[in-house]
């Protein structure tokens, strides 16, 4: 694609800094990480309680491999501790060792397919790793109904869009825009989704929803501009 197309496309996809929680990488040695392994323990077995609280002090300490040890210890005894499953997958991820982190969040899943907290960092690792329909599935199953968290219904159109399923990203981007019609770059989503099914008259009004809307960088108002000036019927 064109540099321009390419500054579209990448306007699309929403960024961590619109999602309630931090990367997962960025809280494993962090206070809140800390917290939410000791409210963990709080409504768990004693035993399990006792090893949650020895990890998240091993985690403030940066001493990985005894965290690692003691949370891998707390899921043989309790698979549905989840808390402990993230913290694990996000100690992984840190660590770089992301087939561990995905088999993590993937197991998790298995065994509660709605758990929106394993399925928005396994989505977000696939989708920076080339893989946007495992992306979009593992979303999908465990996205609330709008308008709870448009910014992961954006990012699951954004992934249906990069696996080439352009009629699930258009109906995705007409479900948000049905919330929220100001966002210039969900519609700027819907009209690159229609343009590549050939709805022209449709790529054509969420162009130009997209131009008078906000939020749009002046790059990529130009490219909106370009596709407006191209898809438009001549005068003459």
């Amino acid at each position: 694609p064109a540099p321009s197309a390419l500054t579209a496309a990448a306007a699309q996809a929403p960024s961590r800094k619109e999602t309630s929680e931090a990367p997962a990488a960025a809280i494993v040695a962090s206070e809140p990480a800390r917290a939410r392994i000791v409210a963990h323990a709080a409504s768990a077995t004693p035993d399990n309680a006792r090893t949650l609280q020895q990890a998240a002090t091993a985690l403030s300490q940066g001493r990985d491999s005894e965290a690692e040890s003691l949370l891998r210890d707390v899921l043989a005894r309790d698979p549905d501790a989840m808390r402990a499953r993230q913290s694990l997958a996000a100690l992984y991820q840190r660590q770089g060792r992301l087939d561990a982190a995905l088999a993590l969040w993937r197991a998790g899943l298995a065994r509660d397919a709605g758990n929106l907290e394993l399925a928005e960092p396994l989505a977000r690792t696939l989708l920076s790793h080339g893989q946007p329909a495992d992306a979009a599935k593992a979303l999908a199953a465990a996205l609330p109904p709008l308008p709870q968290r448009s910014d992961l219904h954006a990012l699951l159109a954004y992934a249906q869009q990069q696996a080439g399923d352009t009629a699930a990203a258009a109906t995705t981007y007409r479900a948000l825009l049905t919330h929220d019609d100001s966002q210039g770059r969900w519609w700027l989503g819907l009209a690159i989704a229609e343009e590549t099914r050939g709805d022209t008259a449709a790529a054509l009004a969420a162009f130009r929803r997209a131009q008078a809307a906000v939020g749009l960088e002046s790059s990529v108002l130009r490219y909106v501009e370009q596709r407006i000036h191209a898809l438009a019927p001549d005068p003459s």
